[in-house]
């Protein structure tokens, strides 16, 4: 006999991660799907933004092509994301949640914030401005920061058989900013009374620790979320 699932009838839930490269998303999605759905009892469905749908896979390709060659703008790269973002959320994410799944995605528009506005220099109020006229405010219910204290860790992590993406190739000034970038939307949003919904409720991880450390700090901080998005639904 199987024993009741804790957090059963609580909605699906869009969860986000997000950090430098090198900081371990790959691995955290091993560790949050299964304990996602040993809390909730729901089906945990997992993608990665740019990407996500056939026609998103297109643009991502045409993005890290543009990106290496430094064939495109800034502007250009963030209206690239925005173009995948609108059909991952429309084609993907909108409706596994509507069919009761949670969804993990690897990065979301954070991820252009901290690249393209800390990296590139475009400016914040614009990508956000090109953000709200192709996707809205639709965003994570909740976004785990993987912290790493400097870019070169993360770097150094990346397995030595595979090439770096043109983004982890830029010089450390440029990851610096992004890292600086990342810290800010942490900042902004780990209040649950106070955050954007583009970003969605941040909870912080110290990915500089050892694995089996990281995965205990992601179970920790799942309980967390489903603990209060419990408390809203009894005050409700």
């Amino acid at each position: 006999m199987s024993l009741p699932v804790e957090f059963s009838d609580i909605a699906p839930q869009y969860w986000a991660l997000e950090g430098g490269g090198g900081c371990g998303k790959d691995t955290a999605v091993g560790v949050l799907a299964p304990e996602i759905t040993h809390l909730t009892g729901r089906i945990v469905v997992t993608t990665r933004e740019p990407g996500g749908t056939p026609q998103a896979e297109i643009i991502r390709e045409q993005i890290f092509k543009a990106k290496g060659k430094k064939a495109w703008t800034g502007l250009q790269i963030v209206d690239g994301f925005n173009r995948a973002r609108v059909l991952l959320v429309e084609d993907f994410i909108k409706p596994n949640l509507c069919a009761g799944r949670h969804v993990l995605t690897d990065r979301y528009a954070a991820s252009t914030w901290a690249y393209e506005g800390g990296g590139e220099g475009v400016p914040f109020d614009l990508i956000e401005e090109m953000h709200l006229k192709r996707v809205g405010l639709f965003g994570p219910d909740a976004t785990f920061y993987l912290r790493l204290s400097a870019p070169k860790i993360g770097l150094r992590r990346k397995p030595k058989h595979m090439d770096n993406d043109a983004f982890d190739l830029e010089t450390v000034e440029y990851q610096r900013r992004v890292h600086a970038v990342y810290d800010r939307l942490y900042e902004e949003n780990h209040n649950p009374d106070n955050i954007n919904p583009i970003f969605g409720l941040w909870y912080l991880i110290d990915a500089d620790c050892p694995p089996d450390q990281v995965a205990v700090q992601l179970q920790q901080k799942v309980r967390q979320h489903l603990e209060l998005q419990e408390s809203r639904k009894i005050f409700l």
